[in-house]
């Protein structure tokens, strides 16, 4: 599995969002994601996507 992970500002800090994509090893697409973050810089958008993608594989795939 892989996750595509990216989290994003407008302004520093901003408005934020993050957006994720889950694929298997034939690089299918398996699950999406996408949502606001609140107000943060792009450097923590980045980190609080990550740790949602971390936080998803363990919840509904039973990973790491």
């Amino acid at each position: 599995m892989k996750f595509n992970v990216d989290g994003s500002s407008h302004g520093k800090p901003g408005p934020t969002g993050c957006g994720d994509v889950l694929r298997d090893v034939a690089s299918s697409v398996k699950d999406l994601f996408s949502g606001p973050l609140g107000f943060m810089c792009s450097n923590e958008a980045e980190l609080i996507d990550i740790k949602t993608a971390c936080n998803f594989m363990l919840i509904h795939m039973g990973a790491f």
